[in-house]
């Protein structure tokens, strides 16, 4: 009896081990595209979904030398058949992802002023996470989402890439190249890299610019990653099923073992 309670108690550990461990190792989510439209303020934009949730992304104003560009176009280029190696560099993106979708956008010459990207989440997105490739001469500001400069946590990227506060730039716009996507961006002249937004987002506002020092054209890529917040359910879950019926197997057990001792 007393190596059938040993047994039943270990058992009853490792499940409770396995399923935190499986909990913990859900890896975040790509965006998936499915469509995008060529343009400025008021055209320009994307349609997809991110862990199973919907995303609407949209050029609401401004400049509009701002724009979301075109399927191809290489490194500036939309890609919606999720063959992009972008972000498939260890030690620049976190997590990396093999191959995967993006959205190319564009800032084209003497873009003085500024522009909005809004980003909507059908229903709320956790461990959201934002990835830029190619970042020259324009910024891209979280600030317009109220987000501070403790909301906005830098995970990764080669050296030119920076975030100062809600900001994240090329620590010198004045160096440049156009880096193949499956060539490593580690040694890149343009800012490549990763920041995690914290907290539970139903939508995004990026406010996009240019850098004074260098007004000039740009143009790269980005994509987002994370999942989808769980929902409020009064169910209990399947695992917490498991760990309470191996729970309550191990109170019959001792129980029954205790009458037998004082029999």
């Amino acid at each position: 009896m007393i190596r059938f309670f040993l047994r039943l108690t270990a058992l009853v550990v490792t499940s409770i081990a396995c399923l935190g461990a499986g909990s913990q190792a859900l890896a975040a989510v790509y965006l998936d595209l499915t469509a995008v439209t060529e343009g400025g303020a008021g055209v320009g934009g994307f349609t997809g979904t991110l862990d199973g949730v919907g995303v609407t992304g949209a050029i609401l104003l401004g400049e509009p030398e701002y724009q979301t560009t075109k399927i191809g176009l290489s490194y500036l280029g939309t890609t919606i058949d999720g063959s992009s190696p972008q972000y498939s560099h260890a030690g620049v993106y976190t997590p990396t992802v093999l191959s995967t979708d993006k959205v190319g956008y564009a800032k084209y010459s003497y873009a003085y002023g500024t522009a909005i990207l809004l980003i909507r989440f059908d229903s709320p997105i956790t461990d959201l996470a934002f990835h830029v490739a190619n970042l020259d001469k324009m910024t891209i500001d979280f600030s317009p989402s109220d987000l501070t400069a403790g909301d906005v946590t830098r995970l990764s990227g080669n050296s030119q890439f920076e975030v100062a506060g809600t900001i994240l730039h090329d620590i010198d716009p004045m160096t440049a190249a156009h880096w193949l996507e499956s060539d490593s961006p580690v040694n890149a002249p343009s800012a490549y890299g990763s920041v995690r937004l914290n907290g539970t987002f139903s939508s995004v506002t990026i406010k996009l610019a240019e850098v004074a020092s260098a007004p000039w054209g740009d143009g790269g890529s980005f994509t987002l990653s994370g999942t989808a917040a769980p929902t409020v359910s009064h169910a209990p879950e399947p695992s917490a099923l498991i760990i309470w019926s191996l729970l309550g197997v191990l109170g019959i057990a001792i129980g029954r073992w205790r009458r037998k001792r004082q029999a």
